[in-house]
């Protein structure tokens, strides 16, 4: 077996050692029970990757560097490969850590299958089962024949305008049979709002009682001047021009004068723009 203080391996050594050689692809280690016993024994002496001479190596390059090892020592003799048949093939670290990982999972679920009981029952039934069925379609499925659906001759934009005729009421008290109204038809009045067509009602109601309906006015608004605490009216003296409401009383002058006063100051005014 190698040792482990062996001095620093080259570049080709330390490639054969990572990835093993690139003679030929890599097996698994189950292909061969030797192989696969000899990888086991290797896993048990390196459970963990180790330091050497300052390098850092993994579990897996310590394994192959080992098992490369031993196969070059089973290929070097002459005499051991005449007298035995022994098979060692190539591996690398990645075929390693699976074949590894795999056989774990599998040691893991024998234990854990150990505590499962089996069933007793036979997983085959006794007698055979039917032939499936068939899957029918169309006719076959139902018994009857596919519906036709019948689609109606489009007779858009065909049809005819017929004019509408007014027929007269018939009175059954008499034989003769009421004449039909062909006359032409009157026009419709205009529409009117509702309160056009209220105030033409009132109107006509006023008519027909000969005037003696009162129309309903407001209340006038009676406005009295707070000077001379008469109504604001032309007849009591006030007047308004414009915004400005004037009082005779107050002012000590007539409604005439007053106006024909305010008339010139606006004409002067209008001028002097």
């Amino acid at each position: 077996m190698k040792s482990k203080t062996a001095v620093m391996p080259g570049k080709e050594s330390l490639q054969r050692c990572l990835l093993g050689q690139a003679s030929g692809p890599a097996n698994w280690p189950s292909a061969s029970r030797l192989v696969e016993a000899i990888c086991s024994q290797l896993c048990r002496l390196h459970p963990t990757g180790y330091t050497s001479s300052g390098v850092r190596r993994t579990r897996w390059a310590a394994v192959l560097t080992d098992y490369t090892h031993i196969r070059e020592l089973v290929l070097d003799n002459p005499r051991l490969m005449a007298q035995t048949t022994l098979q060692l093939f190539e591996l690398n670290q990645r075929t390693l850590s699976q074949w590894f990982s795999r056989r774990q999972k599998e040691r893991e679920r024998t234990v854990l299958e150990q505590a499962v009981v089996a069933p007793s029952t036979p997983a085959v039934a006794s007698q055979p089962s039917p032939p499936p069925w068939q899957l029918l379609r169309g006719e076959e499925a139902s018994g009857h024949p596919p519906f036709v659906f019948v689609t109606p001759q489009d007779q858009s934009r065909q049809a005819t305008q017929h004019r509408r005729i007014a027929h007269a009421p018939i009175l059954p008290s008499s034989g003769v049979p009421a004449q039909l109204d062909t006359a032409a038809p009157t026009a419709a009045p205009p529409p009117v709002s509702r309160t056009t067509a209220w105030r033409r009602r009132k109107e006509a109601e006023r008519a027909g009682a000969g005037g003696a309906i009162p129309s309903k006015r407001r209340n006038p608004v009676e406005y009295i001047c707070a000077r001379c605490k008469q109504p604001k009216r032309r007849q009591f003296g006030h007047s308004p021009f414009g915004k400005v409401s004037f009082c005779a009383t107050a002012a000590g002058k007539s409604v005439e004068e007053w106006l024909a006063e305010m008339k010139d100051v606006r004409e002067r005014s209008a001028q002097g723009r």
